[in-house]
């Protein structure tokens, strides 16, 4: 998606879409956004204040627009001082309005009062408000993006970007489940670390599931039988087979796919995107070598 630079984000580039914190600055371009939705009745559609005989859309009713922030997110205030520190009811804000914007097209004047009536085009509205959004993320280095869909999602590495997002079929359907329900996972701009070692626990368990696809009867020849497919420079597979064993190992040594109390616990954000990426590295080879 192109984005209309200024004059030193032409001349030193954009930052890199690392952040997870929303800055205050960010927010209040994002409070801009939505006051100026609201101002040209973008979310008339969905929250309509009606006019004359035939009932025609002449604005936004705000009040029925509050109560549905309140039973949706929680609060209608969004736009007092500190709200940009609540970052999950932030992203909740951007769904939000993602849902209910449309673009709206002027009728004319009513016949009785003097307003203008509207029709709406809510696909780009939608779109148009993607753009902006994704905009101001790009702008300040923040690690989201607004999928078209609706939900907000958390960026990672360009590397990884195309292979985890794309959808899963390696021929079992546990297989497939497990390694959906990691990504989705990893993907939620949640940062509870009870999430993300889920999504690494789904993660682990698709790699003991996926050692067995070759030789379900024999695990040790069933892996082997994978390297020997992802390659036959026997250096490379030597490789393959040491860190295959040191995944394994993780698995077993750390707070991921058991609970018992000598396990080492993960604590760090960084720390499980590494062991999350390490892991999927392999995964993913494996399973185009399989095709």
């Amino acid at each position: 998606m192109e984005i209309n630079l200024y004059f030193s984000e032409r001349e030193t580039g954009l930052p890199p879409q690392v952040e997870e914190e929303i800055t205050e600055r960010a927010y209040l371009g994002l409070v801009s956004i939505i006051h100026k939705l609201i101002e040209n009745n973008a979310f008339g559609e969905a929250f309509p204040a009606r006019c004359g005989y035939h009932q025609d859309i002449s604005g936004i009713n705000r009040t029925a627009f509050d109560n549905a922030l309140i039973s949706d997110i929680g609060t209608k205030d969004y736009d007092y001082i500190n709200f940009y520190k609540e970052k999950l009811k932030v992203l909740d804000l951007i769904e939000f309005c993602y849902k209910y914007v449309a673009k709206p097209t002027s009728t004319g004047n009513g016949s009785c009062w003097n307003h203008d009536h509207y029709v709406y085009d809510h696909e780009k509205g939608q779109k148009e408000f993607r753009k902006y959004i994704n905009e101001l993320f790009k702008r300040h280095g923040l690690a989201y993006e607004l999928k078209e869909n609706g939900q907000v999602i958390r960026l990672i590495p360009f590397v990884f970007q195309e292979s985890l997002q794309s959808f899963f079929d390696t021929g079992n359907a546990e297989l497939n489940e497990l390694l959906e329900q990691a990504k989705e996972k990893y993907l939620s701009p949640d940062p509870n670390p009870t999430l993300r070692r889920e999504a690494l626990e789904k993660l682990w368990g698709a790699w003991e599931r996926l050692k067995t696809m070759e030789n379900p009867s024999n695990k040790v020849n069933s892996i082997q039988l994978l390297f020997d497919k992802a390659s036959s420079e026997p250096k490379f597979k030597e490789l393959l087979d040491k860190e295959g064993a040191q995944l394994t190992n993780i698995g077993n040594n750390f707070y991921i796919r058991h609970t018992e109390l000598n396990q080492t616990p993960i604590n760090s954000g960084d720390h499980f995107d590494y062991l999350f990426q390490r892991m999927f590295a392999m995964i993913h080879l494996l399973l185009k070598a399989r095709k």
